[in-house]
C-alpha cells in the first residue's frame, strides 16, 4: 500500500473497503476502512461495525445465536436487531425479550400478550410472562346507618368490581349513587358530570334492546315506592386509574319486572385518573348491607 504526507492533515491513503481494508495485518481481509465521513471495521471480508458521520457506532444486525453486541467467552448473549424498528436480546442463544417499533415488550421473543394481559413475576426461579389479570379483594364495608361509605386509594387499579348483597335503606325514595373522586377522597365529583345510559326492553316479548338517556346520574338503585329488602347489584368499572374516559357497566334492578342493562361513561373532555368511589344514598341512610370491592392491577 502507497501512503502520502497530505500537508498538515495527515496521513492520506486509499479507503479500502470491507472486503480488502485500507488497514490491516497479515489476515488482508480483516481491518479498518473507509468511506465519506465513515470509519468501518471487517472481519472476515464483512463490515461489523462503522462509526458514522453523526458519531454514531452501528452494528451489524446479528442473530439470536450470535448477537450483534456480546461479551468475551460468551457470544451466544447479547443484542441483535431482528428487523426495522427493533431491538432483541439474546440469553444463551434464544430469544428472551424483544421491543417491537410501536413500543410492544415481547418476553420469550416475539410473544406481546394479548389485549388486557399484564406482566406477571415468575418468581426467582422463573422468566415473567404474559397473564390475564385476575381480580384482588380490596376491602369489604358493611353499613350501618350509613349515608355515604368510601373506598380510597384506589390509583392502583385500572379495573374496578364492586357489589352490594342484602341492601336496605331507610327512605323508599332515596336513589343509591355512585361518586368518583381524583384526590382521593377529599372531593367528589357532582352528578352533573356523568352519562347515564339504560338499555332496556323494547316490549315484554322482544329479544332485542334500545337505549335512552336517563338523568345525569351514576344510579346503582332507583327506590321509587314502597320498602325493598335484600337489593343486589354487580358493576365493574375500566379505565380507573387512567387519564381515559371513565367507563361503568353492570346492571341494576328497578325492583320492577324487569332488570335493566345500564351502561355509565365520564361526561368529562378532559380525562382524568381516579383514585376514589364513595356510594351515597339522596336522603336517608343505607341501613344494611355488605358491599365488597375488587380490582385488577394495572
Amino acid at each position: 500500500m502507497t501512503v502520502t504526507i497530505n500537508g498538515t492533515t495527515g496521513i492520506a491513503g486509499v479507503d479500502g473497503s470491507a472486503a480488502t481494508p485500507a488497514v490491516q495485518g497479515a489476515d488482508t481481509n480483516t481491518g479498518v476502512f473507509y468511506g465519506t465521513d465513515i470509519v468501518g471495521i471487517s472481519t472476515g471480508g464483512t463490515e461489523r461495525m462503522r462509526i458514522n458521520a453523526s458519531g454514531q457506532a452501528e452494528f451489524a444486525a446479528g442473530t439470536v445465536a450470535l448477537p450483534a453486541i456480546s461479551t468475551t467467552g460468551d457470544t451466544n448473549t447479547g443484542i441483535f436487531f431482528p428487523a426495522a424498528d427493533t431491538i432483541a436480546f439474546a440469553k444463551g442463544g434464544a430469544e428472551a425479550m424483544r421491543i417491537a417499533s410501536s413500543g410492544q415488550i415481547g418476553i420469550g421473543g416475539a410473544n406481546y400478550g394479548t389485549s388486557g394481559q399484564v406482566l406477571t413475576s415468575g418468581g426467582s426461579a422463573a422468566a415473567p410472562s404474559w397473564a390475564t389479570p385476575s381480580w384482588v379483594l380490596i376491602q369489604t364495608q358493611t353499613a350501618s346507618a350509613s349515608s355515604t361509605i368510601d373506598f380510597t386509594g384506589l390509583s392502583g387499579y385500572s379495573r374496578l368490581r364492586l357489589s352490594g348483597h342484602n341492601i336496605t335503606v331507610s327512605s323508599v325514595t332515596s336513589d343509591h349513587y355512585l361518586r368518583v373522586s381524583s384526590d382521593n377522597g377529599a372531593t367528589f365529583l357532582a352528578t352533573s358530570t356523568y352519562n347515564n345510559r339504560n338499555a332496556f326492553p323494547t316490549s315484554a316479548t322482544a329479544t332485542g334492546y334500545q337505549e335512552s338517556l336517563l338523568d345525569a346520574n351514576f344510579v346503582l338503585m332507583q327506590i321509587s315506592a314502597g320498602t325493598r329488602t335484600g337489593m343486589a347489584y354487580e358493576f365493574n368499572i375500566t379505565n380507573f386509574n387512567f387519564a381515559q374516559p371513565t367507563q361503568l357497566f353492570g346492571w341494576s334492578g328497578k325492583n320492577s319486572a324487569t332488570a335493566t342493562q345500564r351502561y355509565f361513561t365520564s361526561d368529562q373532555t378532559g380525562s382524568t385518573a381516579w383514585n376514589a368511589i364513595r356510594l351515597l344514598q339522596s336522603t336517608g341512610t343505607i341501613t344494611t348491607g355488605t358491599f365488597i370491592l375488587e380490582g385488577i392491577v394495572g
